[in-house]
Protein backbone atom coordinates (compact mmCIF):
# COMPACT_ATOMS: atom_id res chain seq x y z
CA UNK A 1 0.00 0.00 0.00
CA UNK A 2 2.82 2.42 0.88
CA UNK A 3 4.30 2.55 -2.61
CA UNK A 4 0.84 2.92 -4.13
CA UNK A 5 -0.55 5.84 -2.15
CA UNK A 6 1.01 9.27 -2.10
CA UNK A 7 1.36 10.47 1.49
CA UNK A 8 2.25 14.06 2.34
CA UNK A 9 5.08 13.48 4.79
CA UNK A 10 8.53 15.14 5.06
CA UNK A 11 10.68 12.22 3.87
CA UNK A 12 13.52 12.78 1.46
CA UNK A 13 12.81 10.02 -1.03
CA UNK A 14 9.69 8.20 -2.14
CA UNK A 15 11.63 4.94 -2.11
CA UNK A 16 12.31 5.44 1.62
CA UNK A 17 8.70 6.17 2.47
CA UNK A 18 7.96 2.85 4.16
CA UNK A 19 10.91 3.19 6.55
CA UNK A 20 10.04 6.82 7.24
CA UNK A 21 6.44 6.09 8.09
CA UNK A 22 7.37 3.22 10.37
CA UNK A 23 9.85 5.37 12.27
CA UNK A 24 7.44 8.10 13.39
CA UNK A 25 4.92 8.05 16.25
CA UNK A 26 1.35 6.99 15.52
CA UNK A 27 0.05 10.46 16.42
CA UNK A 28 2.21 12.04 13.70
CA UNK A 29 1.04 9.55 11.09
CA UNK A 30 -2.58 10.17 12.06
CA UNK A 31 -2.38 13.78 10.83
CA UNK A 32 -0.96 12.89 7.39
CA UNK A 33 -3.53 13.00 4.57
CA UNK A 34 -3.43 10.02 2.21
CA UNK A 35 -4.16 10.84 -1.42
CA UNK A 36 -5.44 7.70 -3.09
CA UNK A 37 -4.53 6.97 -6.69
CA UNK A 38 -7.38 6.08 -9.03
CA UNK A 39 -5.40 3.35 -10.76
CA UNK A 40 -5.96 -0.37 -11.09
CA UNK A 41 -3.24 -1.35 -8.61
CA UNK A 42 -5.15 0.34 -5.76
CA UNK A 43 -8.61 -1.10 -6.36
CA UNK A 44 -10.40 -4.44 -6.54
CA UNK A 45 -13.27 -3.89 -8.93
CA UNK A 46 -16.47 -5.85 -9.43
CA UNK A 47 -18.41 -4.64 -12.44
CA UNK A 48 -17.51 -2.33 -15.31
CA UNK A 49 -14.79 0.09 -14.21
CA UNK A 50 -12.46 2.49 -16.04
CA UNK A 51 -9.30 4.17 -14.70
CA UNK A 52 -8.93 7.51 -16.47
CA UNK A 53 -5.86 9.75 -16.57
CA UNK A 54 -6.67 13.38 -17.35
CA UNK A 55 -4.95 16.74 -17.03
CA UNK A 56 -5.96 18.48 -13.82
CA UNK A 57 -6.49 15.19 -12.00
CA UNK A 58 -3.00 14.12 -10.87
CA UNK A 59 -4.29 10.98 -9.16
CA UNK A 60 -6.67 10.05 -11.97
CA UNK A 61 -10.39 9.34 -12.09
CA UNK A 62 -12.26 6.16 -11.28
CA UNK A 63 -15.28 5.72 -13.55
CA UNK A 64 -17.59 3.04 -12.14
CA UNK A 65 -20.14 2.33 -14.85
CA UNK A 66 -21.64 -0.55 -12.88
CA UNK A 67 -20.80 -2.36 -9.68
CA UNK A 68 -18.24 -1.18 -7.14
CA UNK A 69 -14.53 -0.95 -6.37
CA UNK A 70 -12.89 -1.75 -3.01
CA UNK A 71 -9.75 0.07 -1.95
CA UNK A 72 -6.96 -2.39 -1.23
CA UNK A 73 -4.78 -2.50 1.89
CA UNK A 74 -6.23 0.48 3.76
CA UNK A 75 -8.09 0.23 7.05
CA UNK A 76 -10.13 3.19 8.28
CA UNK A 77 -11.85 3.77 11.59
CA UNK A 78 -12.03 7.46 12.52
CA UNK A 79 -11.08 10.57 10.62
CA UNK A 80 -11.98 12.52 7.49
CA UNK A 81 -12.77 11.19 4.02
CA UNK A 82 -13.04 13.65 1.12
CA UNK A 83 -13.72 13.00 -2.55
CA UNK A 84 -15.26 14.47 -5.69
CA UNK A 85 -18.05 12.66 -7.50
CA UNK A 86 -19.66 13.25 -10.89
CA UNK A 87 -23.13 11.78 -11.09
CA UNK A 88 -25.00 10.03 -13.89
CA UNK A 89 -28.72 9.98 -14.54
CA UNK A 90 -30.68 7.56 -12.37
CA UNK A 91 -27.57 6.50 -10.45
CA UNK A 92 -27.35 6.23 -6.66
CA UNK A 93 -23.60 6.16 -6.01
CA UNK A 94 -22.06 5.96 -2.58
CA UNK A 95 -19.15 5.10 -0.36
CA UNK A 96 -18.94 2.32 2.21
CA UNK A 97 -16.55 2.61 5.14
CA UNK A 98 -15.64 0.43 8.12
CA UNK A 99 -16.42 -2.39 5.72
CA UNK A 100 -15.87 -5.99 6.78
CA UNK A 101 -16.49 -7.82 3.53
CA UNK A 102 -20.14 -7.92 2.57
CA UNK A 103 -21.28 -8.59 6.12
CA UNK A 104 -21.12 -5.15 7.74
CA UNK A 105 -20.37 -1.55 6.78
CA UNK A 106 -21.54 2.03 7.06
CA UNK A 107 -22.77 3.58 3.82
CA UNK A 108 -23.32 7.14 2.63
CA UNK A 109 -24.89 7.65 -0.77
CA UNK A 110 -26.58 10.15 -3.08
CA UNK A 111 -30.04 9.85 -4.63
CA UNK A 112 -29.73 12.63 -7.24
CA UNK A 113 -32.71 14.27 -8.85
CA UNK A 114 -33.86 17.63 -10.17
CA UNK A 115 -35.20 18.63 -6.72
CA UNK A 116 -32.21 17.61 -4.60
CA UNK A 117 -32.08 20.91 -2.72
CA UNK A 118 -35.62 20.28 -1.48
CA UNK A 119 -35.96 16.49 -1.60
CA UNK A 120 -35.71 14.83 1.83
CA UNK A 121 -33.89 11.79 0.43
CA UNK A 122 -31.25 13.49 -1.74
CA UNK A 123 -28.45 12.19 0.50
CA UNK A 124 -28.73 9.32 2.93
CA UNK A 125 -26.86 7.20 5.45
CA UNK A 126 -27.66 3.53 6.03
CA UNK A 127 -25.87 0.72 7.86
CA UNK A 128 -25.18 -2.65 6.29
CA UNK A 129 -25.90 -5.48 8.75
CA UNK A 130 -25.61 -9.17 7.95
CA UNK A 131 -25.11 -8.26 4.28
CA UNK A 132 -28.39 -6.31 4.29
CA UNK A 133 -28.64 -2.56 3.62
CA UNK A 134 -31.10 -0.94 6.03
CA UNK A 135 -31.92 2.19 4.00
CA UNK A 136 -35.61 2.04 4.95
CA UNK A 137 -35.26 1.91 8.75
CA UNK A 138 -33.68 5.28 9.60
CA UNK A 139 -35.71 8.17 8.13
CA UNK A 140 -33.85 10.69 10.31
CA UNK A 141 -30.64 10.05 8.36
CA UNK A 142 -31.61 11.56 5.01
CA UNK A 143 -31.61 15.20 3.97
CA UNK A 144 -31.86 17.67 1.10
CA UNK A 145 -28.47 18.75 -0.27
CA UNK A 146 -26.96 21.27 -2.72
CA UNK A 147 -26.08 18.52 -5.20
CA UNK A 148 -25.16 19.41 -8.77
CA UNK A 149 -26.76 16.68 -10.83
CA UNK A 150 -24.86 17.56 -14.02
CA UNK A 151 -21.42 18.39 -12.61
CA UNK A 152 -18.82 17.59 -9.97
CA UNK A 153 -19.69 17.53 -6.26
CA UNK A 154 -17.33 17.61 -3.30
CA UNK A 155 -18.14 15.39 -0.33
CA UNK A 156 -16.46 15.65 3.07
CA UNK A 157 -17.24 13.05 5.74
CA UNK A 158 -16.03 13.42 9.33
CA UNK A 159 -16.34 10.16 11.29
CA UNK A 160 -15.73 9.82 15.01
CA UNK A 161 -16.76 6.77 17.00
CA UNK A 162 -20.53 6.49 16.64
CA UNK A 163 -21.04 9.85 14.90
CA UNK A 164 -20.65 11.29 11.42
CA UNK A 165 -21.03 14.75 9.87
CA UNK A 166 -21.28 15.08 6.09
CA UNK A 167 -20.59 18.30 4.19
CA UNK A 168 -21.67 18.72 0.56
CA UNK A 169 -20.00 21.23 -1.78
CA UNK A 170 -18.12 23.28 0.80
CA UNK A 171 -21.03 23.97 3.13
CA UNK A 172 -19.83 25.42 6.43
CA UNK A 173 -22.30 23.45 8.52
CA UNK A 174 -23.02 19.73 8.13
CA UNK A 175 -25.54 18.88 5.42
CA UNK A 176 -26.24 15.56 7.15
CA UNK A 177 -25.71 14.77 10.83
CA UNK A 178 -25.69 11.12 11.90
CA UNK A 179 -25.73 11.05 15.69
CA UNK A 180 -25.56 7.27 15.92
CA UNK A 181 -23.79 5.09 13.36
CA UNK A 182 -25.50 1.70 13.46
CA UNK A 183 -22.91 -0.61 11.89
CA UNK A 184 -21.23 -3.39 13.85
CA UNK A 185 -17.57 -2.59 13.11
CA UNK A 186 -15.49 0.37 14.25
CA UNK A 187 -12.93 0.00 11.47
CA UNK A 188 -12.57 -1.66 8.11
CA UNK A 189 -12.09 -1.04 4.42
CA UNK A 190 -13.44 1.50 1.95
CA UNK A 191 -15.52 0.81 -1.15
CA UNK A 192 -16.89 3.13 -3.83
CA UNK A 193 -20.21 2.16 -5.45
CA UNK A 194 -21.40 3.41 -8.81
CA UNK A 195 -22.57 4.42 -11.24
CA UNK A 196 -20.49 7.60 -11.02
CA UNK A 197 -17.02 8.98 -11.61
CA UNK A 198 -14.85 9.57 -8.54
CA UNK A 199 -11.69 11.66 -8.13
CA UNK A 200 -9.48 13.36 -5.52
CA UNK A 201 -10.08 10.79 -2.77
CA UNK A 202 -8.23 11.78 0.41
CA UNK A 203 -8.25 9.93 3.73
CA UNK A 204 -6.98 11.58 6.91
CA UNK A 205 -7.08 9.20 9.83
CA UNK A 206 -8.14 10.57 13.24
CA UNK A 207 -8.89 14.08 11.90
CA UNK A 208 -12.34 14.41 13.50
CA UNK A 209 -12.75 18.21 13.86
CA UNK A 210 -13.59 17.83 17.55
CA UNK A 211 -16.60 15.62 16.82
CA UNK A 212 -17.51 13.54 19.88
CA UNK A 213 -17.25 9.76 19.43
CA UNK A 214 -20.21 9.19 21.75
CA UNK A 215 -23.67 8.70 20.23
CA UNK A 216 -26.46 11.09 21.09
CA UNK A 217 -28.78 10.08 23.91
CA UNK A 218 -31.79 7.98 23.00
CA UNK A 219 -34.78 10.38 22.96
CA UNK A 220 -37.05 7.50 24.02
CA UNK A 221 -34.91 6.53 27.01
CA UNK A 222 -36.98 6.35 30.19
CA UNK A 223 -40.30 6.54 28.34
CA UNK A 224 -42.29 3.56 29.67
CA UNK A 225 -44.84 3.74 26.84
CA UNK A 226 -42.50 1.83 24.51
CA UNK A 227 -42.68 -1.97 24.50
CA UNK A 228 -39.00 -2.88 24.57
CA UNK A 229 -38.65 -6.49 25.70
CA UNK A 230 -39.73 -9.24 23.31
CA UNK A 231 -39.15 -12.85 22.34
CA UNK A 232 -38.39 -13.67 18.70
CA UNK A 233 -38.69 -17.07 17.01
CA UNK A 234 -36.34 -18.25 14.24
CA UNK A 235 -37.33 -16.83 10.88
CA UNK A 236 -39.11 -18.93 8.28
CA UNK A 237 -40.30 -18.60 4.69
CA UNK A 238 -43.59 -16.80 4.04
CA UNK A 239 -45.09 -18.31 0.88
CA UNK A 240 -46.13 -15.88 -1.85
CA UNK A 241 -49.63 -14.43 -1.64
CA UNK A 242 -50.24 -15.75 1.87
CA UNK A 243 -50.79 -14.15 5.26
CA UNK A 244 -49.96 -15.78 8.59
CA UNK A 245 -52.74 -16.62 11.00
CA UNK A 246 -52.34 -16.92 14.75
CA UNK A 247 -52.43 -20.71 14.44
CA UNK A 248 -49.04 -20.53 12.67
CA UNK A 249 -47.37 -19.14 15.83
CA UNK A 250 -44.35 -21.34 16.64
CA UNK A 251 -44.81 -23.67 19.60
CA UNK A 252 -43.42 -22.82 23.03
CA UNK A 253 -40.71 -25.42 22.46
CA UNK A 254 -39.33 -23.51 19.45
CA UNK A 255 -36.00 -21.77 19.82
CA UNK A 256 -37.38 -18.43 21.00
CA UNK A 257 -34.69 -15.94 22.03
CA UNK A 258 -34.81 -12.59 23.78
CA UNK A 259 -34.62 -9.40 21.73
CA UNK A 260 -34.55 -5.90 23.20
CA UNK A 261 -35.32 -2.56 21.62
CA UNK A 262 -32.54 -0.41 20.22
CA UNK A 263 -32.66 3.37 19.94
CA UNK A 264 -36.17 4.87 19.78
CA UNK A 265 -37.83 1.55 20.59
CA UNK A 266 -36.67 -0.25 17.43
CA UNK A 267 -36.92 -4.04 17.44
CA UNK A 268 -34.33 -4.66 14.73
CA UNK A 269 -35.07 -8.05 13.19
CA UNK A 270 -32.62 -7.32 10.36
CA UNK A 271 -29.76 -7.07 12.88
CA UNK A 272 -30.73 -10.50 14.22
CA UNK A 273 -31.41 -12.35 10.95
CA UNK A 274 -30.29 -10.19 8.01
CA UNK A 275 -32.08 -11.37 4.86
CA UNK A 276 -32.49 -15.10 5.57
CA UNK A 277 -34.35 -15.98 2.37
CA UNK A 278 -33.35 -15.65 -1.26
CA UNK A 279 -34.13 -12.84 -3.65
CA UNK A 280 -37.85 -12.48 -4.12
CA UNK A 281 -38.65 -14.95 -1.31
CA UNK A 282 -40.24 -13.39 1.77
CA UNK A 283 -39.16 -14.19 5.31
CA UNK A 284 -41.42 -14.25 8.36
CA UNK A 285 -40.50 -13.61 12.01
CA UNK A 286 -42.73 -13.97 15.07
CA UNK A 287 -42.39 -11.66 18.08
CA UNK A 288 -44.24 -11.69 21.39
CA UNK A 289 -44.38 -9.88 24.69
CA UNK A 290 -46.93 -9.19 27.43
CA UNK A 291 -48.42 -6.31 29.40
CA UNK A 292 -50.52 -6.29 32.57
CA UNK A 293 -53.68 -4.18 32.82
CA UNK A 294 -55.44 -3.32 36.08
CA UNK A 295 -58.85 -3.50 34.33
CA UNK A 296 -60.57 -4.21 31.04
CA UNK A 297 -59.74 -1.30 28.77
CA UNK A 298 -58.56 -0.29 25.29
CA UNK A 299 -55.45 1.75 24.57
CA UNK A 300 -54.43 3.51 21.40
CA UNK A 301 -51.09 2.18 20.17
CA UNK A 302 -48.75 3.66 17.58
CA UNK A 303 -46.76 1.26 15.43
CA UNK A 304 -43.94 1.50 12.93
CA UNK A 305 -42.71 -1.32 10.69
CA UNK A 306 -41.18 -2.53 7.44
CA UNK A 307 -42.55 -4.28 5.39
CA UNK A 308 -45.67 -6.21 6.45
CA UNK A 309 -47.12 -6.68 9.93
CA UNK A 310 -49.94 -8.61 11.62
CA UNK A 311 -50.71 -7.94 15.29
CA UNK A 312 -52.62 -10.27 17.62
CA UNK A 313 -53.77 -9.66 21.20
CA UNK A 314 -54.72 -12.66 23.29
CA UNK A 315 -54.99 -14.75 20.15
CA UNK A 316 -57.14 -12.36 18.07
CA UNK A 317 -55.90 -10.22 15.17
CA UNK A 318 -56.33 -6.51 15.88
CA UNK A 319 -54.24 -4.90 13.13
CA UNK A 320 -52.47 -5.60 9.84
CA UNK A 321 -50.56 -3.31 7.51
CA UNK A 322 -48.33 -3.18 4.44
CA UNK A 323 -45.68 -0.48 4.42
CA UNK A 324 -44.77 -1.00 0.79
CA UNK A 325 -42.33 1.06 -1.22
CA UNK A 326 -42.61 0.09 -4.88
CA UNK A 327 -46.37 0.48 -4.60
CA UNK A 328 -46.63 4.20 -3.88
CA UNK A 329 -50.18 3.83 -2.58
CA UNK A 330 -48.95 1.40 0.09
CA UNK A 331 -46.18 3.65 1.43
CA UNK A 332 -46.73 4.78 4.99
CA UNK A 333 -45.54 8.16 6.25
CA UNK A 334 -42.69 9.02 5.94
CA UNK A 335 -42.23 7.75 2.37
CA UNK A 336 -42.19 4.05 3.14
CA UNK A 337 -39.58 4.26 5.90
CA UNK A 338 -39.97 2.74 9.35
CA UNK A 339 -41.37 5.31 11.78
CA UNK A 340 -43.65 5.35 14.80
CA UNK A 341 -45.88 7.51 12.60
CA UNK A 342 -46.57 4.60 10.19
CA UNK A 343 -49.87 3.66 11.81
CA UNK A 344 -52.05 3.35 14.93
CA UNK A 345 -54.78 1.05 16.22
CA UNK A 346 -56.88 0.21 19.26
CA UNK A 347 -55.27 -2.32 21.60
CA UNK A 348 -57.96 -4.24 23.54
CA UNK A 349 -56.83 -5.40 26.99
CA UNK A 350 -58.51 -7.42 29.66
CA UNK A 351 -57.74 -7.31 33.36
CA UNK A 352 -54.52 -9.15 34.10
CA UNK A 353 -51.83 -10.39 31.74
CA UNK A 354 -52.26 -9.80 27.99
CA UNK A 355 -50.11 -11.43 25.33
CA UNK A 356 -49.19 -9.37 22.28
CA UNK A 357 -47.96 -11.33 19.26
CA UNK A 358 -46.60 -9.88 16.03
CA UNK A 359 -45.92 -11.57 12.71
CA UNK A 360 -43.46 -9.51 10.66
CA UNK A 361 -42.35 -10.04 7.06
CA UNK A 362 -39.65 -8.47 4.91
CA UNK A 363 -41.72 -9.08 1.76
CA UNK A 364 -40.56 -6.63 -0.91
CA UNK A 365 -41.03 -6.70 -4.69
CA UNK A 366 -40.67 -10.24 -5.97
CA UNK A 367 -37.90 -9.32 -8.39
CA UNK A 368 -35.94 -7.44 -5.74
CA UNK A 369 -33.63 -8.26 -2.89
CA UNK A 370 -34.54 -7.52 0.72
CA UNK A 371 -33.70 -4.57 2.94
CA UNK A 372 -34.46 -3.59 6.51
CA UNK A 373 -37.19 -5.22 8.56
CA UNK A 374 -38.19 -4.41 12.08
CA UNK A 375 -40.87 -2.74 14.13
CA UNK A 376 -41.58 -0.45 17.08
CA UNK A 377 -44.68 -0.26 19.28
CA UNK A 378 -45.69 2.49 21.73
CA UNK A 379 -48.81 2.95 23.83
CA UNK A 380 -50.16 6.48 23.74
CA UNK A 381 -50.65 6.32 27.52
CA UNK A 382 -49.96 3.70 30.18
CA UNK A 383 -52.46 4.59 32.89
CA UNK A 384 -53.38 1.30 34.54
CA UNK A 385 -50.76 -0.58 32.46
CA UNK A 386 -47.54 -2.29 33.56
CA UNK A 387 -45.06 -2.60 30.69
CA UNK A 388 -41.94 -2.92 32.84
CA UNK A 389 -42.00 -6.71 33.05
CA UNK A 390 -42.32 -7.17 29.32
CA UNK A 391 -41.68 -10.72 28.22
CA UNK A 392 -42.00 -13.62 30.61
CA UNK A 393 -39.00 -15.52 31.89
CA UNK A 394 -39.76 -18.21 29.32
CA UNK A 395 -41.89 -17.82 26.18
CA UNK A 396 -45.16 -19.67 25.79
CA UNK A 397 -48.61 -19.36 24.27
Amino acid sequence: MIDRVKIRFPCAWRSALALCVLSVPQAARAAAPVEVGMTADHWQASGEVEYVQMEGFPHGQLNIKSGAAALQALTFGNGTIEFDVKLVADGMPGILFRRQGDATAEEFYVRPGPNCRASQDCIQYAPVLRSTMLWDMYPDYQRPAPIEVAGWNHIKMVISGRRMNVYVNATLTPTLVVDRLEGEALDGGLMLRGPATFANLTVTRDAVDGLSPEPAADPALGDARWLRRWWVAPSSVLPADTEPGFAALPAPGAAWTAITAEREGLINVARRYGSPTGKGVAALAWLKTSVVSDRDQAKTASVGWTREIWIFVNGKQVYAGNNGYNDVAARKTPDGRLSIDNGSFSLPLHKGKNEIVIALSNRFARSSGHYGWGMKLRLDDIQGIDTAGGRDAQPGH
